[in-house]
C-alpha cells in the first residue's frame, strides 16, 4: 500500500491533517475517532477532563486540550471553548500572569490562538513569553522560579510553537519584535544542530533522537523539525544531521511508532495510528526540505 493511501486509512484526524498539510486540501473537521473520544470524556458538570487542571498527566484538562489543539479540533466547538475557559479561569489572568511556567504559557498561547480567544488574553500571554527571553536567545521554564544562565530546548521549542501560532493569527500586533525573538530562539536550537550539547557534542538526552506521539511537552528531533517546517524557516545546514536521521528512519515510506512517554492515558491509541502520526509529521518535513524524496514516497494518483 502506498504511503498516502496508508495514511488515509488511519484515524479521521490523521486523514484530515494529511489532506491539509500534504495535499493542500482543507476539509471539515470530523468529530469522530480520537477527537470524538476526547470530547466525549469531558465532564460537563465540572467543565474539565481527568479530574484535574494540569495533572494528573496526561489525562488532565490542560493536556487533553493540548491534544485537541494538535489534532486541530474545530475551534468553535462548545466543549473546546469550555475547556479553554476553565484553563484561563484557573491558570491565567491578563493583568496577573498567574502561570509562571513558560512551557505552560507557550502551550496555552497555542490553544488560545487556535480557539480565537480575545485579543487581551492572547497579547498578555505573548508578552509573558517575549519578556522572558534569556541572553542566549532561548527560554527556560525555571526562569521565573530561580536564576538560570542557559535555556532549555523543551521550553524554547514550546515558546516558538506558541509564537509561530501567534504569527499566523490576527493578533500579531508586535510583529517585528516577535520575528526578532523567534530568529534568536531558532538560532539557539540550530547551534545545537537540534540535538547535541555544544560543550561535548553528545546527545542532549537519551530520547532526543526517538520520535514520539503524543509529544506532550517534551522535545525530540522530529518535533523540532516539524516546527521549522511549519514555520517555513529556510533550510539551514545545521539541520543536516537531524534530516539525515529522519531519512534513515523511513522504511518503505513510513516511520516507526517510537516510544511512548509514561503517564496515564484516556484511552489506548492504536500503535499503527501512532506510526501514521509520526509518518505524517516526517512527510511534512520532507515536503518542505526535500521535495524529491517526498515525491518518491507519495501516491501521485491521490493528488488532484
Amino acid at each position: 500500500m502506498e504511503t498516502l493511501t496508508w495514511l488515509m486509512a488511519g484515524d479521521p484526524a490523521i486523514k484530515r491533517l494529511a489532506m491539509k498539510y500534504l495535499l493542500d486540501q482543507d476539509s471539515k473537521v470530523l468529530h469522530e475517532g480520537w477527537i470524538k473520544t476526547y470530547l466525549d470524556l469531558f465532564d460537563h458538570e465540572k467543565k474539565e477532563w481527568g479530574k484535574g487542571i494540569y495533572s494528573p498527566k496526561w489525562i488532565s484538562t490542560f493536556y487533553t486540550m493540548r491534544e485537541l489543539t494538535i489534532l486541530e479540533v474545530n475551534a468553535d466547538h462548545q466543549i473546546y471553548q469550555e475547556g479553554l475557559k476553565t484553563l484561563l479561569e484557573r491558570m491565567w489572568h491578563a493583568s496577573l500572569w498567574k502561570e509562571d511556567d513558560l512551557c505552560v504559557v507557550g502551550m496555552l498561547l497555542s490553544m488560545c490562538v487556535h480557539a480565537k480567544a480575545d485579543q487581551v488574553t492572547i497579547s498578555s500571554l505573548a508578552e509573558r513569553l517575549m519578556s522572558s527571553q534569556l541572553p542566549d536567545g532561548g527560554f527556560n521554564c525555571e526562569y521565573t522560579f530561580k536564576e538560570v544562565k542557559s535555556s532549555s530546548v523543551h521550553t524554547t521549542l514550546t515558546v516558538l510553537e506558541g509564537l509561530s501560532a501567534l504569527g499566523q493569527s490576527d493578533n500579531d500586533h508586535d510583529h517585528e519584535r516577535r520575528i526578532k525573538i523567534e530568529r534568536e530562539a531558532q538560532a539557539f536550537l540550530l547551534q545545537k544542530h537540534l540535538m547535541r550539547r555544544e560543550r561535548d557534542n553528545a546527545l542532549m538526552f537519551s530520547y532526543i533522537d526517538k520520535f514520539h506521539y503524543p509529544t506532550r511537552w517534551k522535545y525530540d528531533v522530529l518535533r523540532a523539525l516539524v516546527y521549522f517546517a511549519k514555520a517555513k524557516v529556510p533550510y539551514d545546514n545545521r539541520m543536516d544531521e537531524a534530516m539525515d536521521l529522519l531519512k534513515k528512519r523511513f522504511k518503505d515510506g513510513r516511520l516507526p511508532k517510537g516510544p511512548t512517554h509514561t503517564g496515564r492515558h484516556h484511552f489506548v491509541l492504536d500503535p499503527m495510528d501512532i506510526r501514521r502520526m509520526n509518518t505524517l509529521n516526517g512527510l511534512i518535513v520532507l515536503k518542505t526540505y526535500d521535495q524529491s524524496l517526498y515525491d518518491s514516497m507519495i501516491d501521485e494518483s491521490l493528488i488532484e
